[in-house]
C-alpha cells in the first residue's frame, strides 16, 4: 500500500494520545491511554508504543512518518529528551531512536506549541500564509475550565477575569506583531475556546498598543485542531 499516512502522538504527563493522520491533514483514527510517566523510562515507552499500536494495527504498512509531541525540554535533532518535570521517567532518553528501532519509519519530535504551530500552517487556520504566529494559551494550573464555564453562566467576576486575561493577551500580541509582522495570528491551545467570545476585544485593543501601523490588518483566528492540536502537530513534523 502506498505510505501516505502519518501518525501524531501527544505525550504528556497523565496521558498519551496518539493518531492516524492523512496527506491532508485529516484524524482517521485517534486514541488515548495513560501515560506511565513516573515509572521506568521503558515503561513510559511501551505506552507511547502501545497508542502507535491501536492508530496503526497494521504495523509500518501505509505510514510514511511518526511524528511526537514530546514535554520538553528536548532536543528536537537528535529526538532525545532532556530533562522535562511532567515525565520524569525520561532523562536525556534517546526517544526517536527507541520509536525508530521499533518501527522502521521517519520519526520527528518537537515540542507542542512547534509543532501545533506546523500543523496550524499547513493544514489549519493558517493556511496559505507564509509568516504565521501561532499562540497556545493554556489553563496554567487547571483552574482556567472552572473560570470558563462561570462565565458561559453569566458569572460578572469569571467575565472580568476574561477580560483582563484578554487585555494580557492584547498587550503581548502587539509586541509580537511589532517584533515578526505576521500576515495571520492563530490562537490555539486549552483556553482559547474561552477567549473566542474576546476576540473582538483584541483585535479592538492590538493597534493601541502596537507601533506597527497595519495591526489592524493582521486578522486572529481560533486554531482548527483544538484538542488535537498535538496529533496533528505531531503528523506535522513528518508530512
Amino acid at each position: 500500500m502506498e505510505k501516505t499516512c502519518f501518525v501524531g502522538v501527544d505525550v504528556g504527563g497523565t496521558k498519551v494520545a496518539a493518531g492516524l493522520v492523512n496527506a491532508e491533514g485529516e484524524i482517521a483514527a485517534q486514541v488515548r491511554i495513560p501515560m506511565v510517566s513516573s515509572g521506568s523510562a521503558e515503561a513510559g515507552l511501551n505506552a507511547v508504543l502501545l497508542a502507535i499500536a491501536q492508530v496503526a494495527p497494521a504495523g509500518d504498512a501505509g505510514i510514511s512518518g511518526i511524528g511526537i509531541c514530546a514535554p520538553g525540554p528536548l532536543d528536537p535533532t537528535t529526538g532525545i529528551i532532556l530533562n522535562p518535570p511532567n515525565v520524569p521517567c525520561w532523562r536525556n532518553f534517546p526517544l526517536a531512536d527507541a520509536i525508530r528501532d521499533i518501527h522502521r519509519v521517519s520519526v520527528k519530535v518537537d515540542n507542542d506549541a512547534n509543532a501545533a504551530a506546523l500543523a496550524e500552517t499547513r493544514w489549519g487556520a493558517g493556511r496559505g500564509h507564509q509568516n504565521v504566529l501561532y499562540a497556545t494559551i493554556g489553563t496554567g494550573i487547571g483552574t482556567g475550565e472552572i473560570v470558563g464555564k462561570a462565565a458561559d453562566n453569566g458569572d460578572a467576576l469569571a467575565r472580568e477575569i476574561l477580560s483582563e486575561t484578554t487585555e494580557m493577551l492584547a498587550l503581548w500580541l502587539s509586541n509580537m506583531v511589532d517584533l515578526f509582522d505576521p500576515e495571520i495570528i492563530v490562537i490555539g491551545g486549552g483556553a482559547a475556546a474561552l477567549l473566542h467570545t474576546f476576540f473582538d476585544q483584541l483585535r479592538a485593543r492590538m493597534p493601541q498598543f502596537a507601533v506597527n501601523p497595519r495591526a489592524n490588518e493582521v486578522p486572529i483566528v481560533q486554531a482548527r485542531y483544538g484538542a488535537d492540536a498535538g496529533i496533528a502537530g505531531g503528523a506535522a513534523l513528518c508530512a
